[in-house]
């Protein structure tokens, strides 16, 4: 399964399920009022501050600034 992944998809099973993760919070972020703890938790991260970190690394900003930003 793993190298259909790469063949097709250029990426593995657990990069491409982050990423639709990811791409899940940044909508619940700029299209909801949920907190960040429920967005975090709604996209199956442990911890709000996990969630952060890898936010920023995917994104360049944190949840917070992400939303800060549509005021």
């Amino acid at each position: 399964m793993e190298r259909l992944f790469g063949k097709y998809l250029n990426s593995s099973p657990k990069k491409y399920f982050m990423e639709m993760r990811l791409e899940r919070a940044r909508h619940l972020l700029l299209q909801s009022e949920a907190s960040i703890t429920e967005v975090a938790m709604a996209c199956g991260f442990d911890s709000p501050g996990h969630f952060s970190r890898v936010y920023r690394s995917a994104f360049g900003v944190t949840p917070m600034l992400q939303r800060d930003r549509l005021n």
